[in-house]
């Protein structure tokens, strides 16, 4: 194991714990603040003042754990364990990258290109040790890895992945990269069919929360006037884990103003009752201040994010550890790139 892993191991009943005392706020949905009052119930009442903070001053609580000295000691230690109890999400200084050819960049985000030119490398560096040439490439997505360790580096690759819409993606992208290749010796076999350091964007953060805003007022309403939601598309409304219904994004053009986004929001739930201009605009005048207290449970919620990703990715790696595979526990890209950046490295003893 990495000494990354031997690290978090010691430190993983300290992991729980802390989990488990905060789970009043990993628990919290915007969807609900207003039906249960949760601001007056839930939330402590010396950190309430945070929803008097700028918005820069909660995304550097997240993205750098910067606390105020004059801030209550029961809250800077939230901040301080929050930040760091997780594992270190950093690449090592001896992590590898390869170069891209442009032909196999076709379709990638900058945020996927990191990932790909560190990943590829330390799977060809397995593949090279074990004399492995076939590779099976689960949750492929459109075959972005694939397609690198195919093309680039030679492997017989099955990319495999449930979705439908990536599925048929990955076989596009593939004729694409096939027919920019001069000389295609290597082939991908086929695809078939199978988030703390962006709190430094201070505009998409401002939307983010502005949104949770929408729908916590939107339930307001939606119960105050018994709205009875017929839609039988689960595409367009799914049931919480809470029991209520939540909406998939909506377009910018829908999220304009509450009366526009209230508008499509019913209409995306297949409503049958509308609700008057004037009732939806009094009643966000009327709770206009809890977008500021929405905005203070998000930042410290979101804190959470890697110190329960770091706990089950050890759970996974123990697990594996105990039934005598060796595993590793690598950051393969940096994480203001890509926040979703570790991968569990498992092989046969």
């Amino acid at each position: 194991m990495s000494k990354n892993l031997s690290q978090t191991i010691q430190t993983i009943d300290e992991l729980k714990a802390f989990i488990q005392e905060f789970s009043w706020l990993s628990d919290f949905f915007a969807i609900d603040f207003l039906i249960t009052d949760y601001w007056n119930t839930k939330f402590p009442d010396d950190w309430k003042f945070l929803q008097f903070e700028r918005l820069e001053t909660l995304c550097d609580i997240v993205a750098k754990g910067k606390v105020d000295p004059s801030w209550p000691d029961s809250l800077k230690e939230f901040i301080h364990k929050a930040t760091n109890l997780g594992l270190n999400r950093f690449p090592s200084n001896d992590l590898k990258y390869c170069q891209l050819d442009k032909e196999v960049e076709i379709g990638m985000k900058q945020k996927k290109i990191a990932e790909v030119k560190s990943t590829a490398v330390y799977i060809d560096d397995i593949c090279v040790k074990n004399g492995v040439t076939h590779i099976l490439d689960f949750g492929a997505g459109q075959g972005y890895l694939s397609s690198v360790l195919a093309y680039q580096y030679g492997y017989n690759v099955i990319a495999v992945d449930s979705d439908i819409l990536q599925t048929s993606g990955g076989e596009q992208r593939a004729k694409r990269i096939l027919n920019l290749y001069s000389l295609h010796q290597k082939q991908v076999r086929g695809v078939l069919s199978q988030a703390a350091q962006r709190w430094e964007d201070y505009p998409a953060i401002k939307e983010s929360l502005r949104r949770l805003f929408y729908r916590s007022v939107l339930q307001k309403l939606l119960v105050d006037n018994k709205i009875v939601i017929t839609s039988q598309d689960q595409s367009d409304a799914i049931k919480s884990t809470n029991g209520e219904v939540a909406i998939k994004k909506l377009g910018a053009q829908a999220c304009t103003n509450p009366v526009t986004y209230t508008k499509a929001a019913l209409e995306r739930l297949g409503c049958e009752q509308k609700l008057e201009d004037g009732l939806v605009l009094g009643t966000f005048e009327w709770y206009a201040s809890v977008q500021s207290q929405i905005a203070a449970i998000w930042t410290l919620r979101t804190m959470l994010a890697n110190v329960i990703e770091s706990l089950i990715l050890t759970d996974r790696c123990i697990y594996m550890s105990e039934n005598n595979f060796n595993v590793d526990l690598i950051a393969m890209a940096d994480p203001d790139v890509s926040p979703r950046n570790m991968a569990i490295i498992v092989t046969k003893k």
